[in-house]
């Protein structure tokens, strides 16, 4: 369970590192921890200040044609008031970024002209994403909330339809309910009956789990009634995510013919519960959800909703019973479940790979050398504590040791989606018994960890100098200085690490930081193309900034 004064104290902890209020902060820690973006790309897409229009946030995705816009409130109780003129700023933000500007935004401008929203807003298919965050409880419960949210998509849906503007819009309100269901509570609707037809259904012995077939239908008025609900423990629902699967789908519902072959062609949907019974001819499961199959779930009810009747569709579902689980290892079995049921997307979050064996075993050996490794969110940290994240370890190593900055600063989710990718920054060789390998491994990671700390801590103090977007180019910077010195790095035992991070940044800071801000100033004088925050998401930028880099650390 997480309570609000464990969010307070992540969203202080925030506040502290990124130097801001508690209620700024709040928006960096809703797009580190729920959005997993980088820190220092999380800054990019942030309006929040004098003359943002009323937006927070806006993130535009091209690749999905999808256009965030969100507005937080940072508070243990929202009025009525308080919420409706939050979200009146929302709606008012959006229409400004429509193209209704009664009011001049400045600060917002900025942002629509540098991340080209403007261009996008043009493109067809595009999903408007409209999310007012906050972390108090709205409403005395979910219905309350829903009712709220569809009062505001109608007004608008009408508003865009009256621009003439071809957008699919959603509007979602996620309270401190969602936001301590997404960092580790176990909710669920209380009771879901479904009927059982005859030799189409199976249940373990020890009533471990069950298997039936629920018709489109069924399963289309249920995720229509209970929404979101349903949906509790899916990682990858949060904020709107969409990919070329449910095109996959929604062609087979929609062919006559090809969707009486659904229940062959669809893995179905995997749910958990914390009970159920067999009544006649009818199951009945307790606090029931899905983990898998949120997409499959989600196009069903919208085709049985707006298109026809799927009458002749089946659909396979699996259901465990987590009360035959031993307490400690439930969140851990729902991730597991979900990653190894995910074949159909290759889109595994952080989440699902904070359960593998790798992460176990990197937490006890850091545990063994007195570090606390937060492999999952949700996790109680003590100040006095030194912790390492496993999403920032992954992204000092990337750079560090890969010489992928830009990964680390605008894709570190891809190291935790592709299995290669992962098997790089997170070998099994932590796993076996060879002592030497080990401590080699944690020997790059503690140092490569403490430099980014170091790197980090440094440029915040100047971002002038060194723009936060070039931080991960920064770290690489050090790394490519220690090879041209000739600095022997994989000798390291890994208790030394953290002095000798220090050391390798107190002793060739100058020289380093120095080269780093003459190339960054030469490729933008040059006029070659190189235009932050763009060219420090791609591979092209960094091979530019490498060669001014190694130009200038040579002169210097």
């Amino acid at each position: 369970m997480i309570t609000f004064e464990d969010l307070k104290q992540r969203v202080k902890e925030c506040s502290e590192e990124v130097g801001l209020e508690e209620h700024k902060a709040f928006i960096y820690f809703v797009l580190e921890e729920l959005k997993d973006l980088s820190r220092e790309e999380a800054e990019e897409y942030i309006t929040d200040g004098p003359y943002d229009g009323g937006i927070d946030v806006i993130y535009p995705n091209k690749e999905d044609k999808e256009l965030l816009l969100l507005q937080s409130k940072y508070t243990e109780n929202i009025d009525s008031n308080t919420l409706e003129n939050g979200i009146r700023d929302l709606i008012r933000g959006i229409k400004y970024v429509a193209g209704e500007r009664k009011k001049p935004a400045p600060r917002l401008d900025e942002k629509i002209k540098k991340l080209e929203v403007e261009p996008l807003m043009a493109t067809d298919d595009l999903k408007l994403n409209a999310v007012f965050i906050t972390s108090a409880k709205v409403g005395t419960t979910k219905e309350e909330k829903r009712k709220v949210e569809k009062k505001h998509l109608r007004n608008l849906e009408k508003f865009l339809e009256e621009r003439g503007l071809g957008i699919e819009a959603e509007f979602k309100i996620f309270d401190f309910r969602t936001i301590s269901e997404v960092l580790g509570e176990l909710p669920g609707i209380e009771n879901v009956s479904f009927p059982l037809y005859k030799d189409e259904f199976f249940i373990k012995h020890d009533k471990s789990a069950a298997v039936l077939t629920i018709d489109g239908p069924k399963l289309g008025d249920f995720v229509e009634k209970f929404a979101e609900d349903l949906f509790e423990n899916n990682v990858r629902r949060f904020l709107g995510f969409r990919g070329n699967i449910n095109k996959g789908i929604r062609k087979t519902l929609e062919d006559e013919e090809e969707r009486k072959l659904f229940w062959f062609y669809n893995n179905g949907i995997v749910g958990v519960c914390e009970d159920f019974e067999e009544e006649e001819n009818k199951i009945i499961f307790k606090n029931f959800s899905i983990v898998n199959g949120a997409q499959t779930a989600h196009i069903v009810s919208d085709i049985n909703k707006s298109v026809f009747t799927l009458t002749d569709v089946g659909i396979l579902l699996k259901v465990v019973n987590l009360s035959k689980i031993p307490e400690p290892d439930k969140f851990d079995l729902i991730g597991r479940i979900t990653l190894a049921a995910n074949s159909q997307n290759p889109t595994n979050t952080r989440d699902l790979r904070s359960v593998d064996r790798v992460q176990k075993t990197l937490e006890q050996k850091f545990k063994d050398i007195g570090y606390l490794y937060i492999r999952r969110r949700g996790i109680r940290i003590k100040k006095t504590e030194k912790t390492i994240f496993m999403k920032d370890l992954a992204q000092a190593y990337v750079p560090f040791y890969m010489d992928e900055p830009y990964t680390a600063y605008s894709r570190v989710n891809e190291v935790f989606s592709k299995n290669d990718y992962y098997e790089n920054v997170f070998p099994k060789t932590i796993l076996g018994d060879k002592e030497e390998e080990i401590n080699k491994l944690l020997s790059q990671y503690l140092l490569s960890h403490k430099l980014l700390q170091l790197v980090r801590n440094h440029i915040k103090q100047i971002p002038s100098f060194i723009p936060l977007a070039l931080m991960y180019h920064t770290l690489w910077a050090f790394k490519q200085a220690c090879a041209v010195e000739k600095i022997e790095l994989d000798k390291l035992n890994h208790r030394d690490a953290d002095k000798f991070a220090e050391q390798i940044f107190n002793e060739r800071r100058e020289k380093t930081l120095q080269a780093c801000k003459l190339a960054y100033t030469n490729l933008q004088s040059i006029g070659g193309g190189f235009e932050l925050p763009k060219s420090a998401k791609s591979r092209e930028g960094f091979d530019k900034f490498k060669e001014a880099f190694k130009t200038n650390y040579g002169s210097i």
